[in-house]
């Protein structure tokens, strides 16, 4: 009897998590970082990110793939190419990020442990023990089976700089 206690009070924690992060989407999307209009072309929108490193006195810029996860706020890639090879937008990270700075809606970057080497692009849902929930403003669902945590923390979104056209190349 004790283990379906465990079990059903395991499932009812993974829905609430779930529901939780569905109901919040929209607020989370409150607290999206300033984008600017689209620029004429992705070297514009690329020069853009780099004078605000400058301006921010350091910072770092990612290139933004076309995955749809954060549309409408960051664009998809155009239906026919391949999302995770076309870059539809960068964004310029806070300098000297900190983990302890997130807070619940932030756009942040993270390296998922089941992707090494990919920096992930999502919202701040939810925080509890084991790190943040994320989720992305366009997904069905929060990622409540994996964490963003300090050691798979990149940084928190300052600035997106997009193009016209992005995602079409």
């Amino acid at each position: 009897m004790k283990n379906l206690y465990g079990i059903l009070g395991g499932v009812a924690a993974v829905g609430l998590l779930i529901f939780i992060g569905y109901t919040n989407s929209a607020s989370l999307s409150s607290n999206l970082p300033p984008k600017d209009a689209p620029y004429a072309n992705e070297a514009a929108a690329l020069a853009a990110a780099q004078t605000r490193v400058a301006m921010n006195e350091g910072g770092r810029i990612l290139t933004v793939l076309g995955t749809g996860s954060m549309q409408p706020f960051i664009p998809a890639a155009a239906p026919g190419l391949d999302p995770y090879q076309t870059h539809v937008a960068f964004v310029v990270l806070r300098p000297n990020p900190r983990f302890a700075d997130v807070r619940k809606g932030d756009l942040c970057s993270y390296v998922p442990e089941d992707h090494p080497g990919k920096n992930w692009l999502h919202l701040a849902a939810l925080k509890d023990a084991d790190g943040w929930v994320m989720s992305g403003l366009n997904n069905p669902r929060s990622e409540s089976w994996m964490r963003m945590r300090a050691d798979n923390f990149v940084g928190i979104v300052d600035h997106v700089f997009t193009w016209e056209g992005a995602g079409l190349k």
